[in-house]
């Protein structure tokens, strides 16, 4: 197998691996990063639940790459702190939060979205990109965060879920620089 000879010269990446319900790691890239490591690409794995997550993120130049779930506790703290950072944060939002009316699952899992609606979309809103594996889903948070994007969950098709993870991540670098722009200009 062919791999990278200078890992440096590309972007890295921050997977914060999602639980294991519902088989989310699995649908949401558990491969996918797999492929990352095994061709030598900078990696760094974090566990859901883990004290600290997005804390603990390596930045990496030229570029890093974090994507993870969207997660239940205010994040704002964080986001803000890589503001002037070479990265760009990417939340996956794998299960439904704006009509609960259709959602399938556990109450207690149901119960704990609709509680913490409010956190979900503020963190949302301070993502750089969104990605959501139904259409639907992307047309209801584009009023939240207007950078939503469609990635099919990998039983769709594994290759389309690869391919559509890179273009979200070079979207994601143009919303940052933007957004980066945009501070400057207002001297912040």
């Amino acid at each position: 197998m062919p791999k990278v000879e200078n890992p440096g010269m590309f972007p890295a990446w921050v997977w914060l691996r999602p639980a294991d319900g519902y088989d989310a790691p699995r649908k949401r890239g558990e491969d996918a990063f797999a492929a990352f490591a095994a061709l030598g690409f900078r990696l760094q794995i974090i566990p859901a639940g883990s004290t600290g997550d997005a804390t603990r993120c390596e930045i990496h130049r030229p570029w890093t790459f974090i994507f993870g779930s969207l997660p239940f506790e205010d994040v704002s703290v964080f986001t803000d702190s890589l503001a002037d950072l070479h990265c760009s944060v990417i939340m996956d939002c794998h299960f439904p939060i704006m009509d609960m009316e259709n959602a399938i699952g556990a109450d207690e899992a149901i119960i704990n979205i609709i509680d913490n609606k409010d956190v979900l979309l503020a963190n949302l809103a301070a993502a750089d990109v969104v990605t959501v594996p139904h259409p639907a889903w992307a047309e209801q948070l584009a009023a939240v965060n207007p950078n939503v994007f469609l990635l099919p969950d990998v039983d769709d098709t594994p290759d389309a879920f690869m391919l559509r993870l890179g273009e979200v991540a070079q979207a994601s670098i143009q919303v940052k620089q933007a957004r980066q722009a945009a501070r400057r200009e207002m001297g912040l």
